[in-house]
Parts: structure tokens; sequence; C-alpha cells
């Protein structure tokens, strides 16, 4: 019986040390987030492209191991934007369908939507651009953008020059 109760004892430490060791991970993963996010813009136009490129990482790493974690999603988005503004629009793709599928109540997913057709269609992606204008059209209908979407939707793939 003694020796029971030591086992159980031993397995509780484990998980004692187990839980606070992922808490501390995840205090430093935020720790390092902040400090990054206080040095990536160097000005208001430009980043830092290794200090970005450090944080979206970051961002991911987050969200991939604290998935349920209110802030995640709100990382995702940002790591899609930090890709965008580095010209990154593959990487800025996935992050923003990440957002869309991983997090379907986040408050920015309609922008992300959106931002999956514009990002496809730079890349000249427009079966994608198409497949999420319509999403976007037919999910939030009602949104300041729509209009927008179904104007670009209309004359994907036009050259600028043809649409006015």
């Amino acid at each position: 019986m003694f020796n029971t109760s030591k086992h159980c004892v031993f397995f509780l430490v484990l998980i004692v040390l187990f839980v606070a060791s992922c808490t501390s991970e995840k205090e430093q993963i935020s720790k390092d987030i902040v400090g990054l996010e206080e040095n990536v813009f160097i000005d208001q136009f430009k980043v830092d492209t290794i200090t970005a490129l450090q944080l979206i990482g970051l961002y991911s790493t987050y969200a991939n191991k604290y998935s349920e974690d209110s802030l995640s999603a709100g990382y995702l988005f940002k790591g899609a934007e930090l890709s965008a503004r580095l010209s990154n629009h593959a990487q800025s793709i996935n992050l923003f369908k990440k957002v869309c599928t991983e997090h379907p109540n986040f408050s920015e997913r309609p922008i992300a939507l959106f931002k999956i057709g514009f990002y496809a269609e730079e890349i000249k992606d427009y079966q994608t651009a198409s497949v999420y204008y319509k999403k976007f059209i037919e999910e939030y209908p009602d949104d300041e953008f729509a209009d927008d979407a179904a104007y670009l939707l209309k004359n994907l793939g036009q050259p600028d020059n043809a649409i006015l």
C-alpha cells in the first residue's frame, strides 16, 4: 500500500512539473513575441525582414501549440498580415486560411476571407481568388467589402487598364 501511494505522489509530481513547464514555455513564447513586435517596424512603411520572419515563426508556433488559446487566431492573422507586407502572398494565404478554418468565430474572419481572395489574385491564382470572393460574398453579404468583392470577382484576371 505504501508503494502505491509513493507511485501516485511521484506521478502527481510529474504531472505538475509537466504543466508548469508548458506554462513557462507559453509565457516565454509570449514574451518573445512582445519583444519582436516592438522592433519589427522600422517606420510606418518598412519592416525589418529578419525580425518579421522570426515573428511570423513565433506566431505560427504559438498558434500550433496553443490552438485553443484566445490569442492564437489573432497571432495567425498578424502573421498573415506581416507575410503580405513581405510580399509572401502564398504564406499569407495559408495563414489566413488557418484563421478561417480553425477559428470560425474570430471577429476578423470576414476580412481574412476577403484577403485570401485578394492575395490569390495578386499571385494570379484566379481559381482560389474566385472561390474566396464568392465565399466572402455568400457568408458576409452585408459586409462593407461585399461590393468590392463582387467587383473584383467580376473583373478577375483582367488587366487594370481594361477595367478603368
